[in-house]
């Protein structure tokens, strides 16, 4: 019996992820925030498919960059502040940390970040996209 095209889709797209069950599979790809996971050398692992609609960079693109090169400029110190925390603060964890990241056309996203603390060498992030009125209340609240 031949897959639907949607099932193979779906394996292509997930393909990192064999060990996570099929009925997440269906909710990280279908999900309207990024979803990532980073290692503690800068780099992304896994994005969801929304992560590449987003920034307009492919998966392979986004593999193949540290996350800091896609944050803004005026973002950076922030951000690498929030980063060496999670690397070196036992359990830190983020709620609703503010940045920018650029797309891949040049264009900044504004991004509301929560991640788990560090489990394994990994961070486990949620990225959702939000209106640049709202991410700046949250910076000014951080």
């Amino acid at each position: 019996m031949e897959k639907s095209p949607y099932i193979a889709k779906l394996e292509e797209l997930t393909a990192k992820m064999p060990d996570i069950p099929i009925y997440l599979q269906h909710l990280f790809t279908q999900s309207h925030d990024m979803m990532v996971v980073a290692d503690s050398e800068g780099k992304f692992t896994w994005v969801n498919k929304y992560t590449e609609t987003l920034l307009g960079y492919t998966r392979q693109e986004i593999y193949d960059i540290e996350f800091i090169k896609l944050v803004h400029p005026d973002d950076l110190d922030r951000t690498l502040d929030v980063y060496d925390k999670l690397l070196h603060q036992k359990g830190y964890q983020v709620k609703n940390f503010a940045n920018r990241y650029l797309a891949k056309d040049g264009r900044p996203v504004p991004l509301c970040w929560n991640t788990t603390p560090i489990i394994d060498g990994y961070i486990y992030c949620i990225g959702r996209h939000c209106a640049l009125s709202n991410l700046n209340v949250c910076i000014k609240n951080q």
